[in-house]
């Protein structure tokens, strides 16, 4: 999900909309719930059902937390940039409160189709012709290299190249040309 700041006009789209967030002290409770039902009525559609999401929260130093979410498709659509309408009219009716207050228009994208992965024992198997021979190859071509030194050492050596070329190299082309075979 990404956000948009204020200054930008309100997003269409599915599952898009608002997220309004007030920080405010109790005192102030009354004022910032008659303000957001104030400004509720002048954005909200009135031939739509709103169903707004929201919740109120003990917030940390006794503050109290605000959190509305408007779908898009519930809001007045008469061209205003309504996150930056949201926090002016807010701000101006509660100048003289302790409330923080913060507006957001919300783009959910959509979510893309997941492609199917290929069934385990297909992937164990490009796994296996890839790894094994090259792993072969890699053994007998640095056992003179790695005569000397510790078994650790020489594997880790062994291990460093063989994941080196399969990664860039060994993989991509198999899985180029076991494609077909694998989405079956």
């Amino acid at each position: 999900m990404s956000k948009i700041q204020a200054g930008q006009p309100a997003p269409v789209g599915n599952g898009s909309g608002l997220i309004l967030t007030i920080t405010a002290l109790p005192e102030d409770l009354a004022r910032v719930t008659q303000a957001i039902h104030d400004l509720t009525v002048d954005i909200v559609s009135a031939d739509r059902n709103a169903e707004s999401s929201g919740q109120m929260r003990s917030a940390h130093g006794g503050e109290v937390l605000f959190s509305l979410r408007f779908d898009v498709s519930q809001l007045k659509s008469d061209g205003r940039d309504l996150p930056g309408y949201i926090g002016r009219e807010l701000r101006h009716q509660l100048s003289n409160s302790s409330a923080k207050i913060r507006c957001d228009a919300v783009v959910s994208e959509p979510i893309e189709d997941v492609q199917k992965q290929p069934l385990f024992w297909k992937r164990w198997v490009v796994s296996m012709l890839g790894v094994y021979p090259l792993l072969i190859i890699i053994y007998h071509a640095l056992k003179p290299l790695t005569e000397n030194v510790s078994a650790p050492i020489s594997l880790f050596l062994v291990a460093f190249v063989l994941t080196g070329l399969n990664t860039r190299y060994v993989m991509p082309f198999l899985m180029r040309k076991m494609h077909s075979w694998l989405e079956l």
